[in-house]
Formats: C-alpha cells, sequence, structure tokens
C-alpha cells in the first residue's frame, strides 16, 4: 500500500458548508497535505439550512423555500471553487484526474452534494450540478426529500421514488457517483437495484458490532458488495477518545 493515494470519500474540511466567513480555511487543505490525503470528496450539505440538534438527534425542523436549497448549496460549493481557481487546490473533474493523484501531492476536491434535496425532485437540477462541478450525490441525508426514506425518521415513501429512481439513472448517465448514506433499507436496496453501476456508501457502521441507527445490517452491507459497491466505514457512534482498536474492529467486520 505504500505510495497509494488516499481517498476520503465523505469528508467537510473546514467546516466550510458552514464557514462564517463564506469560504474555505486554507489551514484545512494544509492538514489534508500533512496527512498523506491526496483527494477529498468536499461534501456541500444539501438540507443543511432546515437542520438543527433535537436532543442528541440531527432532524429537519421546517420546510424549505422554493429555491432556498438549491441556492444554499451552490453557495457551499463555491466555496471550494474560489479555492480551486486561487490554485490551493485541484477539482477533480473525472478519470483522468483521478489518476493524477498518484503523481500530485494534492489536495484535490471532488464536489459532492449530501442530499438530494437542492434537486427538488428535478432531473435538469442534477445537470445543473454537474454542470458546476459536482461528480457525487448523495441522495437523501436528514430531511425526507422527494427522493427516498431516511435511517432516522418514520417512512414516508415505502422506499426509493420515481423520482428518486430518475435520479439514479441520471446520475448513472453523466457518470456521477451515487452515494446511498443515510438512505433506509427499503431505500438503499432500491438504489442499488436502479443503479447501472457501483455505488458508495460514503460513510456508514457495522450494525452488528453497534446498534446505531445510521449502521447497516451484515445483510445490507453484502447487498452493496454485491454489485461492486464500496462502503466507507466511520467511527460515528463512537464517543471522542475511544480506543482506535475498537474502530479497527469495525473495518475488519466490514471487510
Amino acid at each position: 500500500m505504500d505510495g497509494a493515494p488516499i481517498v476520503d470519500v465523505h469528508a467537510h474540511p473546514g467546516r466550510f458548508p458552514r464557514a462564517t466567513a463564506g469560504e474555505l480555511p486554507l489551514a484545512a487543505l494544509a492538514e489534508m497535505r500533512s496527512a498523506g490525503v491526496r483527494c477529498a470528496f468536499f461534501a456541500a450539505v444539501g438540507d443543511g439550512a432546515v437542520l438543527r440538534v433535537e436532543g442528541r438527534r440531527i432532524r429537519s425542523y421546517r420546510e424549505p423555500g422554493p429555491g432556498e436549497l438549491h441556492a444554499s448549496t451552490l453557495g457551499q460549493l463555491e466555496r471550494v471553487r474560489v479555492r480551486a481557481r486561487e490554485g490551493h487546490l485541484r477539482l477533480v473533474a473525472g478519470r483522468r484526474d483521478l489518476t493524477g493523484l498518484v503523481r500530485d501531492a494534492g489536495p484535490a476536491a471532488l464536489l459532492a452534494v449530501e442530499g438530494g434535496d437542492p434537486l427538488e425532485g428535478r432531473i435538469d437540477r442534477v445537470q445543473a450540478l454537474h454542470a458546476v462541478g459536482v461528480r457525487s450525490i448523495q441522495l437523501v441525508h436528514y430531511r425526507i426529500n422527494e427522493l427516498g426514506d431516511i435511517q432516522t425518521e418514520p417512512p414516508r415513501h415505502g422506499g426509493l421514488t420515481d423520482a428518486g429512481a430518475a435520479v439514479v439513472h441520471e446520475m448513472n448517465r453523466l457518470g456521477m457517483v451515487v452515494d446511498g448514506a443515510h438512505a433506509a433499507a427499503a431505500t438503499l436496496r432500491g438504489i442499488v437495484e436502479t443503479s447501472r453501476h457501483p455505488i458508495v456508501v460514503s460513510h456508514t457502521g457495522p450494525a452488528a458490532r453497534r446498534s446505531f441507527a445510521r449502521h447497516l445490517t451484515d445483510d445490507l452491507l453484502r447487498v452493496v458488495a454485491a454489485r461492486g459497491g464500496v462502503i466507507g466505514v466511520w467511527p460515528i457512534a463512537r464517543q471522542p477518545g475511544a480506543p482506535l482498536d475498537d474502530f479497527l474492529a469495525d473495518l475488519r467486520h466490514v471487510v
């Protein structure tokens, strides 16, 4: 593995989606370099404007206005694009850029959107996000949107919706990475079955090791893997200071 590029498939470097100064802190890019991370999926939060912490949960507390989340997401993405124009990082637009990660020290950013809420069920919005450099969309997050159900709220749709399937098809056509993180079980199965290409579940963990709403059962992990999908394991259910060996055991379980 020596020399293999490290790629973080789900990140908010410098907490750029919530940066009060409206920009991506350069210190976050320096941290990527020092850690040897060549590339990260820089995820704008699609439903961030309508989320808040309630007790120990993150929930949507209001419905967004027309176009509100689309505008918010474009603003977040622009913070990364500005740093790219200034020469502080490279944007990954396609496979050729990925092969360059082996040679270049980085950092590089693959623009992503966490939550398909900015789409408002519109296929042309997928094309619009692709046009500004987005290469991955996570269909759902903490708000139940038009595309499917989420892990942290009671189901409303019963799985992937027709609009969700249409988004998956369009992402396949454009060569975008479909992310099934945060999707409820029936929705995730629908995403896997609908996509013509392997998907990624960018941040989750094994439910068999620790019961947590955002974790996946072994059965669902196998469903994703059977189609060539990629599972990103996160220590999201761990307390700060938890032993590293505990997290490594999660990784071994998923592998």
